[in-house]
């Protein structure tokens, strides 16, 4: 009896769901036309707004026009675009370009685009790509900070607020057949660097930006390529940091535009420096040696050692020391002048291998040209042809 009472009740809630359903069915139809009608009125105004913000016809970029097929992103005020993996930006045909969302685009807009952290940015690839009016991160157009490698290729960096590319903590930018123009800083600004990586530089451009073409430390000096162009900046120098040399072939080469040292230099691998190369250092600057400084300078194209002050005086940077007993100096056609600040000679041993100098002139030294500390380095260290002395404070020599 209790079963059957149940079996009534269901069924009697059933019967009632039932013709419900019914009565829904039945609305389904003029509600499905109602809405039909309200999409299609919605849609004309969204087609007539849009219609309203296109530009003239003879101003629209049409099929084929390669500008027509460009790929832009406008991005708002102090935005930015973040990259915390690995990224693929393919403009190697149809170009891409990230800019200002402004009416009356100008530096420093918005952030720019970011690579980090944690090496989680490694092996990016970004091809064919604009990037232009951003820097109001306080850092570059485009900032890599603890992004390990991203290879760029074909990219122009312009109208940035600071540096064009920024890089920091341990990321290595590997830049190809690249424009960084008229940005208000560096081109290109690289520092705080490990042994975990190497950036490297080649076939590059970098023009009209307000300070240097590039920044960089002492380490990653050889990856800067002689078929680059560093001309036409606020100061046309390569600016050397400072930092330590220590692989077994690094090379300062002689580019269009000269060398600024701004921070002492140790040298525990094997340098070379090109002829024609010219060496501004700057105030209390020294050069340790600990490995094998090579200066291949030749008659008509001599190596210059010289003080970065634009009214050079003697001891304006300290000079050349070598420091450990492996550390060998071969110098041949070069001038060392301006040096000997807080060291006894502007060409120092205190411990050394060798030291050969060949057709060398050392010049306004605040102390002596050449000096040896010891024993360690006695003049039978030394071996000398053909040299000159002008202008040193205590003589040419300390024997």
């Amino acid at each position: 009896r209790q079963l059957e009472q149940l079996l009534r009740k269901h069924r009697g809630r059933d019967l009632r769901l039932g013709r419900e359903h019914e009565r829904e069915r039945d609305l389904a139809g003029p509600r499905r036309q109602l809405l039909r009608q309200r999409l299609r009125r919605r849609a004309g105004r969204l087609h007539q707004h849009h219609r309203d913000r296109l530009p003239p016809p003879d101003d629209r970029r049409r099929r084929g026009d390669p500008l027509r097929r460009e790929r832009q992103f406008r991005v708002g005020p102090y935005d930015s675009v973040y990259t915390y993996g690995s990224i693929d930006i393919d403009g190697s045909s149809t170009g891409v370009t990230f800019t200002s969302a402004e009416s009356s685009p100008a530096a420093g807009d918005w952030k720019g685009l970011y690579f980090g952290q944690g090496h989680r940015s490694g092996n990016s690839q970004v091809t064919g790509l604009t990037i232009e009016y951003a820097g109001a991160n306080g850092k570059g157009c485009v900032y890599l900070y603890n992004a390990n490698t991203v290879y760029f290729d074909e990219i122009t960096v312009q109208d940035c607020d600071n540096h064009g590319l920024y890089a920091n903590d341990d990321s290595y930018p590997s830049i190809e057949d690249s424009t960084f123009q008229d940005n208000a800083d560096n081109g290109i600004y690289v520092y705080a660097l490990s042994d975990a990586g190497t950036p490297s530089f080649t076939g590059n451009t970098l023009t009209n930006n307000g300070d240097y073409p590039i920044r960089l430390e002492a380490g990653t000096i050889s990856e800067l390529s002689d078929d680059s162009t560093y001309t036409g900046n606020g100061t046309d120098y390569v600016v050397v940091d400072g930092g330590e040399l220590d692989s077994s072939a690094e090379t300062f080469r002689a580019l269009d535009v000269d060398y600024l040292v701004q921070g002492d230099v140790t040298l525990s691998g094997t340098v070379d420096i090109e002829s024609g190369v010219t060496l501004y250092i700057d105030n209390g600057v020294r050069w340790n040696l600990e490995g094998t400084l090579t200066v291949s300078g030749t008659s008509s194209d001599e190596v210059l050692f010289t003080s970065a002050q634009s009214t050079p005086a003697a001891g304006d940077w300290e000079g050349l020391r070598t420091q450990t007993s492996s550390a060998v100096l071969s110098m041949e056609y070069a001038t060392v002048e301006y040096g000997g600040a807080s060291m006894n000679g502007t060409i120092y041993c205190y411990r050394a291998s060798s030291i050969t100098l060949d057709n060398v002139a050392v010049d306004y030294s605040d102390s002596y040209g050449l000096y040896y500390y010891s024993s360690l380095c006695s003049s039978s260290k030394w071996t000398l042809s053909s040299m000159s002395y002008t202008g040193n404070t205590y003589g040419e020599k300390n024997w």
